[in-house]
């Protein structure tokens, strides 16, 4: 056998042995604390630091901090490390000098690069959202098990309305940055751009309007999938959530998708009776799910039918349903097979 069929036969048994562990112990396991955030300039901005298995070191660290401004071209820094540290009481992630940590009704995220003369600071500070049903004791979106096959993607949203404060420089750039975010909580087994994800967040100052799905095409013309709250189904695929300042929280896991070029159509009924269209930019941001990974691990990967396409587009969303029509910015992320 040639030397790259050997590999491909040893990731292969590796990843079949690692099938009968609990998700957390599988090869392709991977968790994230993350800010996701709007600028008042229309500026994307994605935090996040994490582990995972995915690289030759079990427990891998990584930081992602990116920019996606409107008309200009986007920062991205990717940093990965041999491990995270993680604090004892379970609310901090450090890698070397970057971390996020969960304090009271707020998240912190700092970081460090020397090489390339690189700091930036944020700060994700809780709105009040007033008790109900769903959020009786502000607790934020509860975490959730998405399932596609045996593969799973658990979504929590710790602060799912929020203001951003901070800053970032770089040597003779910079900027301040307010705005308006949500903090997630991410893990799961699925391999990057194998499994279909599509998520989706409108944000404004007094309300937000979130989705995260899993193994629904981002890219066929209409996919439906309704399960109401209610129903037994092993085999849950989203989860839905709309946050406001007056009249608190909504949680659901029924969705209707409809997608074509330059516009996207979410219908959250039956379990919270909103629909939102957004229309999207025409510039977009392509990200590389296995950017921790090695060349001859990116081979591998691809070799086994993962994908490289993770991709940002921003927009206007026009969200009715909730009282009187709303328009906010959007954020669209989309990642699934090459091909799609």
């Amino acid at each position: 056998m040639t030397p790259a069929r050997n590999m491909i036969c040893l990731v292969t048994i590796l990843l079949l042995a690692s099938c009968t562990r609990s998700p957390s112990h599988r090869l392709t396991w991977r968790e994230y604390w993350e800010i996701l955030a709007i600028t008042d300039s229309g500026t994307v901005l994605e935090a996040r630091v994490g582990a995972g298995n995915t690289g030759l070191l079990r427990g891998q660290g990584e930081v992602w901090f990116t920019l996606f401004p409107p008309m200009e071209s986007p920062l991205m820094l990717h940093r990965s490390t041999a491990g995270v540290w993680r604090s004892r009481t379970g609310d901090e992630l450090r890698l070397a000098y970057d971390r996020i940590e969960m304090q009271q009704e707020q998240w912190v995220f700092s970081l460090r690069e020397d090489e390339a003369h690189m700091d930036a600071t944020l700060v994700l500070a809780a709105t009040p959202l007033p008790v109900n049903a769903t959020n009786d004791q502000h607790r934020g979106v509860p975490p959730t098990v998405l399932r596609e096959g045996q593969r799973q993607w658990t979504v929590g949203v710790p602060i799912p309305l929020a203001s951003l404060s901070g800053a970032w420089s770089s040597q003779a750039e910079g900027d301040v940055l307010r705005g308006t975010g949500v903090a997630l909580r991410r893990a799961g087994d699925t391999w990057p751009g194998k499994v279909p994800r599509v998520s989706l967040y409108v944000m404004d100052a007094t309300w937000s309007v979130g989705m995260e799905s899993l193994g629904m095409s981002p890219s066929i013309v209409e996919r439906i999938h309704q399960r109401p709250l209610g129903t037994e189904n092993p085999e849950t695929r989203a989860l839905t959530w709309f946050a406001s300042s007056k009249d608190g929280l909504q949680v659901g896991r029924s969705i209707s998708i409809r997608r074509d070029l330059d516009r996207a159509f979410f219908d959250f009924s039956p379990d919270i009776p909103i629909t939102v269209t957004m229309e999207t930019d025409q510039d977009f941001l392509s990200m590389d799910p296995w950017e921790n990974l090695l060349f001859f691990e990116k081979w591998t990967a691809r070799a086994l039918g993962a994908s490289r396409r993770r991709t940002m587009r921003r927009g206007m969303a026009l969200v009715e349903g909730a009282g009187e029509p709303r328009r906010a910015r959007a954020i669209l992320l989309e990642s699934g097979p090459s091909g799609d």
